[in-house]
Order: C-alpha cells, then structure tokens, then sequence
C-alpha cells in the first residue's frame, strides 16, 4: 500500500450486527447404520484452551471459572436426549486414563477438528460419545465500529445471541473406529441476555445429535 507522506492510513473496522448461518453437520458410519448401538456412554464435555470473544463480556459461560457447571448443564442435556430411544450407560465408572483420553479428544472437537479414528483403548462399554464445546452461552452480536486502537463503540441497539454449538463423536473404544459425528448449532436471538434461552439451546442442540442415531430417536 503506498501511503502519501505525513499521511497516516485511516482503519475502519466494522463487525456485523447478525449471526451467520448454523453450522449443521452430521456423518453416520454404514457400520452403525447395519448394527446400531443399545447403550452409549457420555463422557464430560470438553473445551479449548482459549476462547474468542469479540467483547469482554462474551461467553461467560465459557470461562474457567463456569466450565464445570455448563459441562455438567450440557451432559444432564445429552444424557436426556439420548435416553429417550438408547440405554445411558451409568454402571461404568471411568478411571483417570479414560478421562484424559476423552478430554483430549474432546479438545480437539471443540477446536473443529474432526478425527476419521481415535487411539483405541479398552473400556467395558458398548459405545462412548465424546462431546467438544465450540460455542455456549450468551453472546454479543451488536453492530459496532472499532477505529484503529481506540476502544469499540457498539452502534444501535444491543443484540445477544444464545448459543450451543456442540461437536458429537460416537466411537468404539476398543476398536478406535469413529461411528457418527455431528456438529450442530443453535442460536436465539434477542435484545438482552437471558440465562434461560442458553439452556433451550443446549437442548435443541442435545436432541439433534440424539436423533443422528440410526433407529427409533427422539421425535421419530
């Protein structure tokens, strides 16, 4: 860029005021279309190191200190999807190997990275669904200018989205090999932050990936 001297460049920074379209994926193996599974573990859900937010007070569901709580929030609504046509698995009892194992996978997920197998490891389950966390919690979606370093200047009125945006990886343990997988996105939108419109769309979301499930599901 040639810049005219004593001239400094002018940046304008404009960040749009509405969400982009959902991300809605899901893959199932012709192994688990022949031979559906009757019971699934849920391992706990996990994160990525870091989150992105466009304003301080995004997501703050998503922070360290909330992690625990909205991992526990998200599988209550898993588990209830998933209950509704399959066997939850509640007798197993994972040691500190089979967590790492699932947090590590889980990771990769939230960070949309999506693995065609997994390390294969030895756990008395039939299947075991692994859950990585892109996105959850209330987000801010106003419209806003942000001039070079001078701090961002919301325009118009406020606008929250409150997502759930959940990366679902069915795996056999055992055998490492990769079921299902299935991203799904749900997003409401309104004037202000409501806790409440975050749990609906964990929900929507919990009972898409549910109903991935080849056989009798949710809604069928």
């Amino acid at each position: 860029m040639t810049v005219r001297p004593g001239i400094m460049p002018f940046l304008l920074l404009a960040v749009a005021g509405c969400a982009d379209t959902p991300v809605r994926d899901i893959r199932v193996s012709t192994g688990l279309r022949a031979n559906p599974v009757r019971s699934v573990y849920v391992f706990e859900p996990g994160f990525a190191g870091k989150v992105k937010r466009a304003w301080p007070d995004d997501l703050p569901e998503m922070l360290p200190a909330s992690r625990a709580e909205s991992a526990s929030r998200i599988m209550s609504a898993l588990k209830e999807a998933i209950g509704a046509s399959l066997t939850v698995d509640s007798s197993y009892s994972p040691d500190e190997k089979a967590r790492g194992w699932a947090r590590d996978i889980a990771e990769e997920l939230a960070k949309g990275r999506v693995p065609l197998n997994v390390k294969p490891l030895d756990l008395p389950v039939e299947s075991a669904l692994i859950v990585g966390v892109v996105a959850y919690g209330r987000q801010n979606v106003q419209i806003s200018l942000q001039l070079l370093w001078f701090k961002r200047k919301g325009l118009g009125k406020p606008k929250w989205n409150h997502t759930c945006d959940l990366v679902g990886l069915l795996v056999n343990p055992r055998e490492g090999s990769v079921l299902l997988d299935a991203r799904y996105e749900t997003s409401f939108s309104t004037p202000e932050g409501d806790p409440q419109l975050v749990e609906k769309a964990c929900r929507e979301s919990s009972r898409a990936i549910a109903a991935a499930f080849p056989g009798p599901g949710p809604g069928r």
